[in-house]
């Protein structure tokens, strides 16, 4: 992918054609060890980066123990220590200038002839560490990249003119996935807002919030009253077995695939059997056409002109699903008590107007987060032919 020999990447601004030249981390930064308080009067910071997300205030707090604490400053590159596989990278904005860590939280300064915006990018690849060697230290489990190792690493670089336009351009890559994170989080919370205010709670008789016209009380009936299951269609398919197609193939959290053929065609409800990666907010979705469904996702539909999926859709995903879950590690809903579930519901043209809304709302929060998958891996092709 790279032409190592060279030493130039595979896209270039206009106007660069040196090739680049390899150095060593520790060329570019300088450990800052600014002392601050002790561990009683300290204004902490726990490093959570997460690759490059730098930690949020929510994860600032008091210290209490008598640890000598270090001040940062905006500016600065710090990495967590720990899991060198997904080793985690940050520069401190400016809201956190002046807050502490320890050394286990190592801060470094810059010096000249690096651009922070590139020097970041280039640790975060993977590529970064493939070919470094046997660099970490410790158990299997909690291996480290310690500070001197780090340091004597090999980064490969232009000048820092190029860098500062590779910089930015990845800058501002990141701002624009980072503003339609923002809309995608903005709406979610508005979905959130919207579904407890437009169903009725378990002591209410009818929703705080409701469309005009609308003003009779609203009825309770088990799940299996207002909804048919189809399960008996289901279908697994190992992963070597299946044929390749258009047909999205559901598990309990989702599409795992696309397949030939189907099992199921039309409007449906899938809720997570077993295997949920999140039972706190459970899966629970709305599809419509040729689908195809294994064993780990329960199949229900609404009972014809009398209850609409889309609504039932959303009131079944605000149900608590908790107290109802079975098994250990991999906690499983079973058929039965998913169908004697109680799920509250209005006259069905009520039940049309909240679906409709809520599916409207809930595909402009598709788009947001396709927007953010495809910006995402233009980011990552350009990063690997942007860089060495």
């Amino acid at each position: 992918m790279k032409n190592l020999e060279k030493r130039v990447p595979i896209i270039r601004f206009k106007g660069f054609s040196e090739a680049w030249e390899q150095r060593k981390v520790g060329n570019f930064l300088s450990e800052s060890k600014i002392k601050g308080s002790d561990g009683s009067t300290a204004k902490k910071l726990t490093v959570k980066l997460w690759r490059k997300g730098i930690i949020s205030k929510e994860e600032i707090y008091k210290g209490s123990s008598a640890t000598q604490y270090y001040i940062r400053s905006v500016g600065q590159f710090m990495y967590g220590k720990l899991d060198f596989l997904n080793q985690a990278f940050g520069i401190l904005p400016n809201g956190l200038d002046g807050y502490e860590s320890t050394l286990d939280s190592p801060a470094f300064d810059f010096k000249s002839g690096i651009d922070s915006n590139f020097f970041l990018e280039y640790v975060c690849l993977e590529m970064f560490y493939k070919y470094q060697g046997n660099i970490a230290n410790g158990t299997r489990k909690a291996k480290r990249i310690h500070v001197d190792t780090f340091f004597d690493m090999a980064v490969t670089i232009p000048k820092l003119e190029e860098q500062q336009k590779i910089g930015s351009f990845f800058k501002q890559l990141d701002n624009t996935i980072a503003l339609h994170q923002r809309k995608l989080d903005a709406l979610k919370r508005v979905k959130k807002g919207l579904l407890q205010q437009m169903f009725a709670n378990n002591e209410e008789k009818a929703p705080r919030l409701r469309f005009i016209n609308f003003d009779e009380e609203w009825e309770q009936r088990k799940l299996n009253e207002i909804a048919n299951r189809y399960d008996n269609l289901r279908v697994p398919i190992t992963a070597s077995a299946r044929i390749s197609g258009t047909t999205p193939y559901y598990g309990a959290n989702g599409i795992q695939d696309y397949v030939e053929g189907f099992t199921h065609d039309g409007e449906f409800i899938l809720v997570a059997e077993d295997g949920a990666n999140n039972v706190k907010n459970y899966p629970v979705q709305h599809v419509n056409g040729k689908i195809w469904v294994n064993n780990h996702a329960h199949v229900l539909q609404a009972k014809e002109n009398k209850h609409d999926n889309k609504f039932l859709m959303n009131a079944i995903k605000i149900i608590r699903f908790e107290p109802f879950l079975v098994g250990g590690g991999r906690a499983k809903l079973n058929s039965d008590v998913m169908m004697k579930l109680i799920v509250k519901f209005p006259c069905y043209e009520e039940q049309k107007k909240i679906g409709t809304f809520l599916q409207r709302l809930e595909n402009v929060i598709t788009l947001h987060k396709n927007k953010i998958n495809k910006l995402s891996s233009l980011k990552k092709t350009y990063l690997q032919n942007m860089l060495i």
